[in-house]
């Protein structure tokens, strides 16, 4: 998924979004208030796409733990009430 999203491929951002969805929902839902995470979990999503395709995620085995670390400080950005 990730070397298909570096290369531009649109089906596989919806690809990484069905594979992660779910765990960034969780991650989200710990941290935050339920009207807040699905702006959470898009701003993640999008924070994610575009590190992979900048060339942040040099390993694609780091996957999620690279979107973990979006998702939690997205969550914690929301939370802080900005």
């Amino acid at each position: 998924i990730v070397r298909r999203i570096q290369g531009g491929s649109r089906d596989a951002e919806a690809d990484l979004y069905a594979f992660l969805a779910r765990g960034m929902r969780l991650i989200a839902l710990r941290k935050l208030r339920l009207e807040d995470v699905d702006d959470a979990i898009h701003d993640s999503f999008v924070a994610l796409v575009e590190a992979i395709r900048a060339g942040q995620l040099r390993d694609p085995a780091a996957l999620p733990g690279f979107a973990r670390q979006r998702v939690a400080a997205c969550a914690s950005f929301g939370a802080s009430g900005a």
